[in-house]
């Protein structure tokens, strides 16, 4: 029964003790993989049509058999509370109603297709978004399709399907849950139905590497079992093309393996035709060349890199772009070779091999876009390094480069660099000492017995080494033949000392391709009718026969040997057509654009005496005002290579233990002394951009961390200089750059898990500092800019993400850069948001507002509380004053508030006051500021500008006054022409000023000052007209009261 029947027939013997049930099982195992016996008997008569339906009747008796089983309507069991149950919010209630489902089919056993609303309510479980609810859920399917049999079919559509998709889930409990659900399914509808239709394919484009690699992997397994798939399978083509290059390896491993099937069962012509509709690769060759001065320089700091696996990736990507720039015959600038070759030559000295295998095959191709003669100053820049692995790989490319175009590609000329080659022959690195050697019997070969006069006095030693490796080499090469130059070298190799002279001597024999390329010719001449085809791959059989047939060997042409003396005497070269490398004079002669190009690109040199002396010239055209402005246009660039040489001294040079501390100090120093000098003067300062500011700042932080700094002797004097540099670029370079390079730079700070702490805590230092401008510096700044920057920031840190860092320094920031935006900018800050292209990413907006509303609450609260308790306590004061006790200790209480509030203007509070209550607080102010010795001006309570202090007696002098009277009169036109009468009355006034001055009498004020106010409180009923007739008379009795008191006085 079981071998027809198969698992379901154990459905029958779930009620069974466990022990039995056990037994049941094993004996099912024992069946596991075996096959019913065929029907003894019965028709053995078959027709054509029932061969062809022999596979359908095999595969459909299982089915036939479950047929024959008694199946439960379930429908009226699945309720409607049920139903409401398993669609509830709360997933407690969730879980109950899927406990009952579960207990009904378990109770039914085998049941009828007719499910009533079950498949939908499980469709919308298998989306829930407690997983424990999905596998519950995924667990009843299952029991469902062993419960349903192949009837399931029906299902497939509307619960099957979304089975698939839970395979993208991120849990690999629930994925393999759901894959089990599957193949359960399949196991009991088949193939067929899940391929119809474009369900599947839909499924495939999702961009979800762990559904796509579980979906091909299912496919590969149940495709191959398949004798014939429908038609729809088609549409799966595409998005399995897409799967062959997606980013996850697992993914396109899974393609690889599922597309075979595909093959096989769609064919060669449909899959070729799929093909066709997938889109061809852009070529962005004219964007590429357009940017590359941007492109190599980006790939230069790559070099930097300590990943292995950036820097791989960095020189395949460069092999593939020289490759193209050569197909495309372009020819690299100045500038872009001075900005990056050196570089690669610096890394030519790599500690491991594949590096330099890479960077070997680089140096190959840029000969094909940059002249040959314009590498070899490169190279030999490269032997003086303190790397032997570079000096030893730089010494081979020269002699490829000699052995390849000769002579002429040595620069400056053949002597001088001959040279310094064979200086390196006595070095105490082996692989540099054979190198040198093989170049020099490169230039032997080339050249001959001149060698000996270009390199110049050997030691005896080195002499003896060179002349033994050039007597191995001639016994392994003849010596008096040359290697014969192809059509191309021809015009390549000027100074070769051997020239071609017909001869009937016999020669040694020659290479198979001469010796068979002149058979070919002689059996053409002897059988002119034969003709021989010609091919890539071709195998000349005929001609193999003749070779072994025919003993005597070829014979080349004899060479005459030339003197070589002649070599030495000044000749007219022609014009060459690759230009020659410029000297010194030629770049001045060229301009000073040129000249300041090479210097800077000299300045991030591997060698530190020529960086150092690039930097000194640098420095000289800095500090002549007239010369600065050479620099213009060339900032950016300088800072980028002081930033490389900044890098190099931290990761190469720091680290060499044979470079004295001394030296690489100096270079930091000058370094920083030339960047404090450019930052110095505005217009260059200005220069720099967001990106060159970033990795200056990032190399100055990294070099105040060092600790290898800080313990050295001159470490502390460095981190003060390095200090004062960030000062004044902070103050000095274009505001929004440098706080947008800042905002970056914490940015990537806290993205990588490299970076220490310290270093992010620094950056933030930085910001704090910035913002402490902002109030001197806000007009300046490009808010848009900021805010899109800040933008960026909060879109990768949202606040949740910023509260897990260890530290809640970056969020502080952060709300204090926005609040005092807030502050300067008001509500208009809003108005900013313009290059923000979806607001929405971030909580920038929100964040802004609710700032924005709450700093108008707090102004207006600060507004109205200070008035309201400023009017109380000047109210306060002015009744101590108009009383006559204590009227002093009013008139000092209002001094010392105006000294604590100079903000408050008193003529606010004055105004409805008579003019001469106003007149004896002016004076009272006036003589307390003096008896006190204030000697700053007191602010006029009524007009609010600064009053002088009552001088002394002895500077109180007409003269005084007639000074400003006569600044008075031009400043209106009048004349200032004394009469005698004036004279008379300024006599009269000296005389009086001499006398003491009058104090007003206090007596009199004070009674009259507290009439003035019961009147004033009293007016503020009556009307307007009736107000200003009243003070004007009491101003009058007051005024005639006081000058009969003066009168008496002076009497």
């Amino acid at each position: 029964m079981y071998l027809y029947m198969g698992a379901s027939l154990r459905m029958f013997f779930e009620d069974e003790k466990a022990a039995l049930l056990a037994q049941i099982d094993a004996e099912f195992e024992k069946m596991q993989g075996q096959t019913p016996p065929a029907p003894t008997r019965g028709s053995t008569k078959r027709t054509g049509g029932q061969e062809e339906g022999e596979e359908a009747k095999e595969e459909g008796g299982a089915g036939d058999i479950m047929d024959l089983l008694p199946r439960t309507d379930i429908s009226d069991k699945i309720t409607e509370d049920m139903v409401s149950k398993v669609g509830d919010k709360n997933w407690k209630i969730r879980k109950e109603g899927l406990n009952e489902v579960a207990a009904v089919l378990s109770e039914a056993k085998f049941i009828k297709p007719s499910v009533g609303d079950l498949p939908i309510t499980l469709k919308g479980r298998l989306s829930d978004s407690n997983k424990i609810l999905v596998q519950q859920t995924l667990s009843i399917m299952q029991q469902m399709a062993t419960a349903m049999g192949p009837a399931l079919k029906q299902h497939v559509k509307t619960l099957g399907i979304p089975v698939i998709t839970v395979l993208g889930d991120i849990k690999n409990t629930v994925r393999a849950a759901a894959m089990a659900t599957l193949n359960s399914w399949v196991e009991q509808t088949g193939m067929k139905e899940w391929l119809e239709g474009e369900e599947l394919s839909e499924e495939l484009k999702r961009e979800n590497p762990f559904l796509r690699q579980e979906v091909l992997g299912w496919l590969a397994v149940h495709l191959p079992t398949m004798r014939s798939v429908p038609s729809d399978l088609m549409l799966c083509v595409p998005p399995l093309f897409g799967c062959l290059e997606d980013r996850n390896v697992d993914v396109r491993k899974r393609a690889q393996d599922v597309l075979p099937v595909f093959m096989m069962h769609l064919g060669f012509d449909k899959m070729n035709k799929a093909t066709g509709k997938l889109k061809c690769l852009e070529e962005e060759h004219e964007a590429t060349v357009a940017c590359l001065d941007l492109v190599l320089k980006w790939y230069t700091l790559r070099f930097f890199d300590t990943n292995t696996s950036v820097l791989m990736k960095a020189l395949e990507y460069l092999k593939l772009l020289f490759l193209s720039l050569s197909k495309h015959n372009y020819h690299l600038s100045e500038q872009e070779a001075n900005s990056f070759i050196p570089y690669l030559v610096l890394k030519v000295g790599e500690s491991k091999d594949v590096v330099r295998k890479d960077v070997r095959a680089i140096m190959g191709m840029l000969c094909k876009v940059y002249p040959a003669s314009r590498m070899f100053p490169f190279l030999m820049e490269g032997t003086k390094s303190k790397n032997s692995k570079q000096r030893a790989e730089c010494l081979e490319e020269l002699g490829c480069l000699i052995g390849f175009y000769g002579m002429s590609v040595c620069q400056p000329t053949a002597a001088k660099s001959l040279k310094e080659i064979a200086v390196h022959i006595g070095d105490r690195d082996t692989s540099v000492r054979n190198t040198a050697l093989n170049t020099v019997v490169t230039v032997y070969n080339v050249c001959g017995e001149q060698v000996y006069k270009l390199i110049g006095n050997l030691s005896e030693k080195d002499m003896s080494m060179l002349e033994e490796r050039i007597k191995r080499s001639a016994k392994k090469t003849p010596a008096s033949t040359a290697p014969t130059p192809k059509q191309g070298e021809e015009k390549a190799l000027p100074n070769a000392s051997l020239i071609q002279k017909p001869s009937n001597r016999v020669q040694p024999p020659v290479k198979l391709s001469q010796i068979r390329l002149n058979a070919l010719v002689q059996s053409q001449q002897a059988e002119p009718s034969h003709v021989c085809p010609v091919g890539e791959f071709y195998l000349d059989l005929d001609l193999l026969e003749q070779l072994e047939s025919d003993q005597t060997s070829v014979v080349l042409p004899d060479l005459v040997q030339h003197k070589l003396g002649d070599l030495l005497d000044p000749v007219i070269i022609p014009e060459p057509k690759l230009r020659p490398v410029p000297t010194h004079f030629d770049e001045l002669h060229a301009g000073p654009s040129s000249t300041i190009n090479l210097v800077i690109s000299q300045v991030a040199s591997g060698d530190i005496n020529t960086s150092m002396q690039a930097l000194a010239q640098i420095d000289e055209v800095l500090r002549q005002e007239s010369m600065a402005e050479v620099m213009v246009g060339h900032t950016d660039q300088f800072l980028i290579a002081t930033s490389l040489q900044l890098r190099l001294a931290h990761s190469t040079h720091m680290a060499d233990t044979r470079l004295p501390r001394e030296e690489i100090f100096k270079l930091y120093s000058c370094a920083i002394g030339n960047m404090l000098t450019l930052f110095g003067v505005a217009q260059l300062a200005k220069e720099a951009s967001m990106g060159v500011l970033k990795d200056l700042v990032q190399g100055l932080v990294t070099v105040l961390l060092d600790p290898r700094i800080e313990e050295s002797q001159d470490g502390q004097q460095l981190i003060r200089s390095v200090n004062m540099l960030l000062r004044r670029l902070f103050k000095a370079s274009d505001q929004t750059n440098i706080l947008s390079a800042l905002l970056v730079l914490l940015q990537d700070s806290l993205l990588s898990s490299t970076v220490s702490p310290k270093f992010s805590e620094l950056i933030m230092k930085c910001l704090w500092r910035m913002i402490k401008f902002l109030p001197d510096t806000i007009s300046s700044l490009t808010l848009d800019k900021i805010l899109l920057d800040v933008h960026n920031f909060m879109k990768i840190f949202p606040k949740d993400r910023l509260r897990q860092l260890k530290t809640d320094m970056p969020h502080h920031t952060l709300k204090i850069l926005l609040h005092t935006l807030c502050r300067l900018e008001g509500p208009t800050i809003l108005d900013h948001l313009s290059l923000i292209e979806d607001k929405s990413e971030s909580e920038l907006e929100a964040h802004l507002k609710r700032v924005v509303k709450s700093a108008k609450t707090d102004r207006d609260t600060a507004d109205t509380v200070p008035k309201s308790k400023d009017a109380e306590v000047l109210g306060e004061i002015f009744k101590k004053i108009s009383s006559k006790e204590n009227s002093k200790e009013g008139v000092s209480k209002l001094w010392e508030f105006k000294q604590r509030h100079p903000e408050v203007d008193l003529a606010s509070h004055l105004k409805k006051l008579p003019q001469t209550f106003q007149t004896f607080v002016e004076q009272s102010l006036n003589t307390l500021c003096t008896e006190r010795g204030d000697k700053a001006r007191t602010p006029s309570p009524t007009t609010g500008v600064g009053l002088d202090p009552t001088p002394g007696r002895d500077e109180l002098r007409p003269s005084v006054y007639q000074e400003r009277l006569k600044i008075l009169r031009q400043l209106h036109g009048l004349e200032n022409n004394t009469k005698p009468q004036q004279r008379k009355d300024e006599d009269k006034c000296a005389s009086l000023l001499s006398k003491p001055p009058v104090a007003p009498s206090m007596d009199v004020l004070q009674s009259k000052m507290s009439q003035i106010l019961h009147n004033s409180q009293s007016q503020d009923q009556r009307r307007p007209q009736s107000s200003a007739d009243s003070g004007s008379t009491g101003n009058l009795a007051d005024l005639m009261k006081r000058l009969q008191k003066i009168k008496g006085n002076q009497q």
